[in-house]
C-alpha cells in the first residue's frame, strides 16, 4: 500500500451538477502480484471512489466498491494495454476501458450493463500516443482522445460531434506530460501539460484562457497526473 495522495474526484448529480471533492486517496492492491496499476475511479454513482487495480498479466480489473465493500472482477485487456477508466456513457459511473498502443484500439465496457459487454470499440491513435480521455465538450461523457508528443497535438473524438468528426488542438512540446482537467470549473476539461525541462504548467482553459505557472523542481512528477502511471 502506498501513502495517501491528495486527489480530486467529481460527482455528477441527477441535475447534471458536478461536485468536486478533494480528499486523500490510497493506492490499494488486490492479491500478491506486483504488476498492478492502481486506478482511482467511481464505479457507482456516489461521491466515494472505489479502490481498483488493473493487472496487465491477466487482463483483469479488481474493484472493491465503496458501497458495501462489494468485490468485482472484470476481464478487459491484454498484455501491453493501458487502462483508461472514465465515464464514457455519462451515467455518473466510471467504465472499464483500455487503450491498445499496438493497434490504436479503444475498448470500453460500460457500467450501465455491469461491464458485461463492449459498449465502445474504436480505432483511434498510434503506438506512441498518450491516451488522454476526458470530457472536453462538457456533455457529461468522456471523449476518446490522445496526445501525440512528437507533434504537441491533442486529437479528440468528441462524443457531442457527429460520428467521424475529430478535433485537433496544438498544445505542448515533446517531453511534456499531459495534465487534462477542468481548471476553470466550467464543466469542460482543459488541455494542459507539465513541462519537466522548466517545471512549468501550461494550461489552455476553455473559458478562462491561457494560464502558465512555474511549480516544481527537477525530478518532480505531477501528483495530480492522470498519466503518471507508465
Amino acid at each position: 500500500m502506498r501513502p495517501a495522495i491528495l486527489a480530486s474526484f467529481v460527482r455528477r448529480t441527477a441535475l447534471g451538477i458536478r461536485q468536486q471533492i478533494r480528499q486523500p486517496t490510497t493506492e490499494h492492491s488486490v492479491g500478491a502480484s506486483a504488476l498492478t496499476f492502481p486506478c482511482r475511479a467511481t464505479m457507482i454513482a456516489m461521491a466515494l471512489p472505489d479502490l481498483a487495480v488493473y493487472r496487465p498479466g491477466e487482463g483483469n480489473w479488481y474493484i472493491l466498491r465503496s458501497s458495501g465493500n462489494v468485490f468485482t472482477q472484470v476481464t478487459q485487456g491484454i498484455a501491453g494495454d493501458k487502462p483508461v477508466p472514465a465515464d464514457y456513457d455519462g451515467d455518473g459511473k466510471t467504465d472499464v476501458a483500455v487503450f491498445r498502443p499496438s493497434n490504436g484500439l479503444w475498448t470500453v465496457r460500460g457500467s450501465a450493463g455491469n461491464y458485461g459487454s463492449f459498449t465502445i470499440q474504436r480505432l483511434f491513435g498510434i503506438s506512441t500516443d498518450i491516451p488522454v480521455a476526458a470530457d472536453y465538450d462538457g456533455d457529461g461523457k468522456a471523449d476518446i482522445a490522445v496526445y501525440r508528443p512528437s507533434e504537441g497535438n491533442w486529437y479528440v473524438f468528441r462524443s457531442s460531434l457527429a460520428a467521424g468528426q475529430v478535433s485537433v488542438f496544438n498544445h505542448g512540446l515533446s517531453g511534456d506530460i499531459p495534465q487534462q482537467a477542468d481548471y476553470d470549473n466550467d464543466r469542460k476539461d482543459d488541455y494542459a501539460v507539465f513541462r519537466p525541462s522548466n517545471n512549468t504548467w501550461y494550461i489552455n482553459r476553455s473559458t478562462a484562457g491561457i494560464f502558465q505557472q512555474v511549480f516544481g523542481q527537477a525530478g518532480d512528477i505531477p501528483a495530480s497526473s492522470p498519466n503518471r502511471i507508465p
